[in-house]
């Protein structure tokens, strides 16, 4: 007979410590800057590093760049460091944050 977690959040922590070894939380606003390195685990690009470059709001006309994160509609800008071709993605900050796919290192 197996043992059930309690609640789905426990097996979510469970599983997470099974595979990454940590336990994903989501990241803070605070966390993130310019500079900070993130580890991939998405199926295009698994165990890849890529660097915030730039981080971008949007402003009356178009958009402008800032230091950190204020909010969670911010567009991160992230450039692949592990491999030798150059690869960028842009991503919102609430799907980086929210993503089980993305730890900050």
């Amino acid at each position: 007979m197996q043992l059930q977690p309690k609640s789905t959040a426990l097996a979510f922590r469970q599983l997470d410590m099974a595979i990454y070894g940590t336990i994903n939380t989501p990241i803070a606003k605070d966390q993130l800057k310019i500079g900070s390195i993130l580890h991939y685990f998405g199926k295009d690009a698994p165990n890849t590093r890529w660097s915030v470059f730039k981080i971008l709001y949007e402003h009356r006309r178009g958009f402008a760049s800032h230091e950190k994160v204020f909010t969670l509609s911010d567009i991160i800008v992230l450039h692949l460091i592990d491999k030798d071709k150059f690869s960028v993605k842009r991503c919102s900050f609430h799907y980086i944050s929210e993503s089980s796919i993305w730890r900050l290192q």
